[in-house]
């Protein structure tokens, strides 16, 4: 008897406590189209265009739609043949000379993305509103493309850690097929 009184009170607080859990991750939507594939946070909107081999696909939040990319979040993808590294360096430099130039923090580390470790170049600062900056720039080459991933958000600090939740999803899923 006291078998089954340990085996049902074990069973009581496993149905208890699976009551008392809420279910805290959020909702994604996938992208699968031009030879990739990622999750993408459900609440941001879908933005493709293809010019001249060129692919850019875009992931925005509400706030970047409705105050025209002056507060918000955005996740640009752009993947294309293989570049010239000179050129995607030459691009990068420019980026990140600015950026100090205006007092930016400039950050350079790896990420695990496809596969793969990509390069990473990270700035983060405020704007003259106060507003938070944050930029990370992300390049690597696969299947002879070369892909730049480009995340941008500026807003509350609230604002810009909601946003890194967001391109975390997608960096973590990101696949090329």
């Amino acid at each position: 008897m006291k078998k089954y009184f340990l085996a049902i009170l074990l069973l009581a607080l496993v149905v208890m406590a699976s009551g008392c859990v809420t279910n805290t991750t959020n909702q994604t939507k996938n992208y699968s189209a031009n030879g990739v594939s990622f999750q993408y946070p459900a609440n941001w909107t879908l933005q493709n265009a293809t010019n001249n081999n060129i692919t850019g696909i875009m992931v925005v939040d509400a706030d970047f739609n409705r105050t025209n990319g002056t507060l918000g979040s955005l996740a640009t993808i752009i993947m294309g043949p293989q570049a010239n590294s000179a050129d995607l360096a030459t691009f990068k430099n420019n980026i990140t000379s600015e950026a100090k130039s205006s007092g930016v923090n400039v950050t350079n580390a790896t990420v695990s993305i496809a596969g793969l470790t990509a390069n990473a170049t990270t700035l983060t600062g405020t704007d003259n509103s106060t507003n938070q900056i944050y930029v990370q720039l992300i390049d690597f080459s696969k299947n002879n493309k070369s892909f730049i991933i480009f995340l941008e958000a500026i807003g509350s600090s609230t604002a810009v850690d909601n946003a890194k939740a967001g391109f975390d999803v997608i960096i973590k899923s990101f696949k090329v097929e």
